[in-house]
């Protein structure tokens, strides 16, 4: 950060403020001048492209021998007079026939500011100084890129607000360090002690925008941060008041944007106000189906392409899909352009599009929970996770018109997978509640499946008692309703409200109904899920064989359908079954393999049960610096959830009989250092947690361990570097599957259980995303062949 002199040979004017920030994009640009010889800084209004070419202006006027010369076409009344703008800035005769003549032998750099101001004409005119002056090469600001041949484009983005560490640190933020630099000038003070977090969250609210900062950082003169913050409610009432010197349309934040907004042809402004409606980023799908009959004017596809050109959308990229969003300051206008001259946030216009995108999102989360349950589990939940803002505007649309309340309760029950496979139970929660209120509130009939999914959150966040309610409220809507699938659900879960209130016989009862129900329905989803509860019912209850077959059962389905979730949930249950009789070498081993699937699948639910197992077995063997660890990582979910394990006190004696034995074994500083190495990795942090460290790799236990094993267990990981996502024991179990051996023949060769062997082919065919033991066996083929 500095304030540089104007060079000898240059006409850039003289820095009154200090520059700050840019160090990698002015290293950029810097490489690229040196090889091109156009380049074009685009970006948003605001954004600070002028203030950085001069500052790069500045930077290099060294690197050419005839200087580096400004040219502002602010005031250049269009591309007819830029030709003569250009002459009368630029080095050379000025009584030559031409520009191109009176560049001809110059070498200089050309900095063409705000090119926005004179057309397309001006595209031509460049190309034409590079075809006759070799010398020659030129920045240039603009919206929007010029489209010749030989040109750069560099998008000038907002300051990164977390700070150049990307941790948060207000010290190391470009945007607080601007802000504190233009606030201490506004009020004369010196260094002023304010609260860092305050001032990144300001700086985040106004998404790191030069120019905002700056009309912020001028009201500190009779406002203090938090004022401010407040103060963007109204954005555009409070970013105003700019310097004099600056041009007109930079001293307020409505000028700015009103003048883009005048930049802009019909149809390009009709989809920046239509595009306002969304939240975070959308998919060009979305934006088509959405504003696709309201733009009139051309293709909302071609229209998202201009709005990109003049950087009001900006063009991000995820796992290959384009999505396209806006700064906040540029929606907030589009949506005053939309109201209407009367400013009606509820304007016909408005709530037209606002219905359009409600109706596209919740039809969005109605498919992904139709296709949740099989092979595309991951990208079904992980587009859900990107398109959760627009969901939650769809819903809050919806919650408020009676006509549409219902819709906002059906969004809810379609998430059930989301909430609870992916970890989000608070947000949930919040969901369901609002909607079944609004509901009865408004007397709108809605379906029982919201409180069935309601019923399931309280469950697993221990509220035993509300969960029971909303389950038997669900259990008599359903019947009145007709809905089957919702009363299976309802008495599947009141099987654990049983449970978990320690009647065994109802329990068991509730969920051998339900998986008949579901199995009768032909529900392959609710019948896994139901096998897998079930099998936890048994076990916790000493039934193992019941347990294990309920398992056998589950882990069925879930390779037919191509699931992971319930496959994982299962793997954790079996695991419980040897952790309870005394197996904690198997139990540990299946506990690792349902860990790795958790992980994949991202349910936080499912993560944190698992390690609550491992620190159990490392308890067991004598791990207690890795159990602490642990019990504090599940701890800190618990704590959020609302109740370790759910209040199922069959499990909870379990963590206390780890706990209690811990703080025997070691030292109260052995316990401190562990629970702040767990509470450092919370619930992301388990899978890590849960591996042996390369000191454990060694000890005897885990000697002895190795020894047991098949001799050509490390052979066959050599010869099948392909399947490198199995465990060891897979890969072993994949080349016995790939000479044609039977789970049986395996089983006798390795001297373990069929049962065993037929859970670890169920985890290989999972894992390989394989539905027959032909294609594991193709798939080590090829990989032989290929090395």
């Amino acid at each position: 950060m500095s304030i540089k002199k104007q060079p000898r040979n240059s006409n850039l004017p003289a820095d009154v403020t200090s520059f700050v920030g840019r160090t990698d994009e002015m290293r950029r640009i810097r490489s690229v001048l040196s090889h091109a010889r156009l380049l074009s800084l685009t970006g948003a209004g605001g954004v600070g492209k002028t203030r950085l070419a001069r500052a790069v202006g500045a930077d290099m006027h060294r690197a050419f021998r005839d200087g580096v010369w400004l040219i502002d076409l602010t005031t250049v009344p269009d591309g007819g007079f830029a030709e003569q703008a250009i002459r009368d800035a630029a080095p050379g005769p000025r009584n030559a026939a031409s520009v191109e003549e009176q560049l001809a032998d110059r070498e200089s750099l050309l900095v063409l500011d705000n090119l926005d101001y004179v057309g397309a004409d001006i595209g031509q005119r460049i190309a034409d100084i590079l075809a006759h002056c070799p010398d020659i090469r030129i920045l240039t600001t603009t919206r929007s890129a010029l489209g010749i041949s030989g040109e750069y484009v560099l998008q000038v983005r907002p300051f990164a607000v977390a700070g150049n560490n990307n941790k948060g640190d207000s010290k190391s933020s470009d945007a607080v360090t601007l802000f504190r630099h233009r606030a201490q000038a506004v009020t004369g003070l010196g260094p002023v002690d304010w609260n860092d977090s305050e001032l990144l969250e300001l700086c985040s609210r106004l998404e790191g925008l030069p120019l905002a900062i700056e009309l912020a950082a001028l009201r500190t003169r009779s406002m203090s941060i938090r004022e401010i913050i407040d103060g963007l409610k109204d954005r555009f009432r409070l970013l105003k008041g700019g310097p004099r010197d600056l041009p007109r349309r930079h001293r307020s934040l409505t000028a700015l944007l009103q003048w883009s907004w005048d930049q802009c042809n019909l149809g390009e402004q009709r989809l920046w106000a239509y595009f306002s409606v969304f939240a975070g980023s959308a998919t060009l799908d979305a934006i088509v189906a959405i504003c696709g009959s309201t733009t009139a004017t051309a293709h909302p596809a071609e229209l998202v392409e201009s709005l990109v050109q003049r950087s009001i959308l900006v063009c991000e990229y995820d796992e290959g899909v384009s999505r396209f969003r806006m700064l906040d300051s540029m929606r907030e206008f589009g949506l005053l352009m939309l109201s209407g001259e009367d400013r009606n946030p509820n304007s016909w216009q408005t709530n037209r599009v606002r219905s359009r995108h409600m109706e596209y999102y919740l039809g969005y989360a109605a498919d992904a929970e139709k296709s949740w349950f099989g092979p595309n589990q991951r990208k079904s939940s992980t587009g859900v996770g990107k398109e959760i803002a627009n969901i939650r505007v769809a819903f809050e649309h919806a919650l408020d018109d009676s006509r549409t309340c219902g819709l906002a309760a059906s969004v809810v029950a379609d998430l059930w997978f989301y909430w609870i496979g992916c970890g989000h139970l608070h947000e949930g929660k919040i969901w369901a509640e609002r909607a079944w209120t609004r509901v009865n509130e408004r007397g709108v009939q809605s379906e029982a499946r919201t409180l069935w999914t309601l019923g399931w959150i309280l469950l697993i966040t221990g509220e035993v008692d509300r969960a029971d309610w909303c389950l038997r409220t669900c259990l008599a809507s359903a019947g009145r309703e007709n809905d089957s699938r919702s009363a299976a659900f309802a008495t599947a879960l009141l099987g654990a409200v049983h449970g978990f209130r320690g009647d065994a016989v109802a329990a068991l009862a509730s969920y051998q109904s339900a998986v008949d129900d579901a199995r009768s329905r032909g529900d392959q989803m609710a019948t896994a899920i139901f096998l897998y509860q079930q099998a936890e019912m048994y076990c916790v209850f000493g039934y193992f064989d019941q347990a294990e077959e309920s398992c056998n059962q589950c882990a069925e389905i879930c390779l037919n359908s191509g699931d992971r979730w319930c496959l994982a949930y299962m793997m954790w249950v079996r695991s419980l079954i040897h952790f309870m009789k005394g197996e904690t070498e198997s139990s540990g081993t299946l506990a690792d393999e349902a860990l790795s699937i958790m992980a994949t699948v991202e349910d936080h639910l499912g993560v944190t049960l698992v390690g609550e197992l491992l620190a159990w077995i490392a308890t067991a063997d004598g791990e207690f610096p890795k159990a602490a660890a642990l019990l504090a990582a599940t701890g800190a979910y618990w704590g959020t959830a609302g109740s370790p394990l759910m209040g199922f006190d069959r499990l909870h004696r379990h963590r206390e009989t780890s706990m209690s034995r811990l703080t025997r074994e070691l030292s109260n500083a052995d316990v401190a250092r562990a629970t702040a190495e767990g509470l450092r990795a919370g619930v992301e942090g388990i899978p890590g947690l849960a591996r042996p460290s390369h000191d454990e790799l060694n000890t005897p236990s885990t000697l002895a361990r190795k020894e047991q094993t098949h001799p050509s267990q490390s052979d066959v990981h050599d010869a099948y570097p392909g399947l490198a996502g199995l465990t060891n024991r897979e890969r072993q179990i994949a080349g016995l599957i790939a000479q044609g051996m039977t789970n049986k023949q395996i089983a006798s060769s390795l001297i373990i259980s069929r049962r065993t062997v037929d859970t670890h082919v169920a985890h290989i065919l999972a894992k390989c995303g394989a539905q027959r033991r032909s294609e594991i066996a193709s798939l080590i083929t090829s990989e032989s062949v290929a090395r």
